[in-house]
């Protein structure tokens, strides 16, 4: 019996405006092959792309790249007589073409075009080395942003953000004693269901990009958060984010924030079901978990 491998999965949310299916298809495109800096030597880039069946609106699939970008000009040491080396000396000694780069690791990404939801890989072991490889929602979130935000367009937004997992919510209004409620929402689109269209919809009439609202109780009961409040705190997820202030059944003082926990999907696969096979499991259970109402 084959030993099991771990698969993690985070999603996010890509929101443009003006929007449409095909807009998030030609934005992804776009970003192919665009290479941006994640800090120090490192580089990260859409390596790959292309349609999961025949129809690319309902789901794209590709690799990230992510590498190490050599400056050969900089200064080098010679560990062994403790001196630096002359770059022009390293050059006679190694040749290496401008299009190589070492450090290679890569990281599967579905996009899903219709409901604008781009589910990728957080956690696994590289099949090539076995070293854990890792890309967190918030390394995926900011990888995103600047591709998109190297690239030229006419969406008057591009805004990538980490979807962010219910629970936190539930425990929020599970508080017995909620005592400040905060809720913040980017313009999202009105495509994410009912209570997104409503605010979509509001910020629009009312030429609102930014939503902010802070409820404080000083009674002894708290708030009581309404249904339309619960709801507009669920867009938060996906849209902006929720932070409380409350205490627990222990009178303990409690402070949450939802996007301190990103939504997440673990699968476990050995070789009978493969790596692509566990992924999509994963990627559609996710969806469905979050999928918009």
């Amino acid at each position: 019996m084959s030993r099991k491998r771990k698969l993690q999965v985070g999603m996010l949310n890509i929101v443009t405006h003006p929007h449409s299916p095909e807009d998030y298809v030609k934005l992804l495109e776009r970003g192919l092959h665009v290479d941006v800096p994640m800090g120090g030597d490192r580089r990260a880039r859409i390596g790959t792309l292309s349609a999961i069946g025949a129809d690319p609106l309902d789901g794209i699939q590709g690799n990230i790249y992510r590498y190490t970008k050599i400056d050969m000009n900089s200064p080098w040491l010679n560990t062994e007589s403790g001196k630096e080396v002359d770059p022009l000396n390293i050059h006679e000694l190694v040749d290496i073409p401008d299009n190589l780069r070492p450090n290679l690791s890569t990281i599967w990404y579905n996009f899903y075009p219709r409901s604008h939801r781009l589910v990728f890989e957080t956690e696994r072991n590289d099949p090539h080395t076995g070293k854990p490889v890792s890309f967190s929602p918030s390394t995926a979130q900011l990888f995103f942003q600047k591709v998109f935000n190297t690239l030229k367009t006419d969406f008057d937004t591009i805004r990538v953000t980490v979807v962010q997992d219910h629970e936190t919510l539930e425990t929020i209004f599970s508080l017995p004693y909620l005592r400040k409620l905060e809720i913040k929402i980017e313009r999202p689109n009105p495509t994410d269901g009912r209570f997104a269209q409503m605010m979509a919809r509001q910020l629009e009439k009312e030429n609102v990009h930014d939503f902010e609202q802070i409820m404080v109780s000083k009674s002894a009961d708290g708030l009581k958060p309404t249904k339309r409040t619960k709801g507009v705190a669920k867009v938060a997820t996906t849209d902006g984010y929720v932070y409380a202030e409350g205490n627990d059944e222990e009178g303990e003082k409690v402070t949450l924030k939802t996007t301190l926990k990103p939504v997440e999907a673990r699968r476990y696969f050995d070789g009978n079901e493969g790596f692509l096979a566990a992924f999509f499991k994963a990627a559609s259970s996710l969806l469905q978990t979050y999928k918009a109402k």
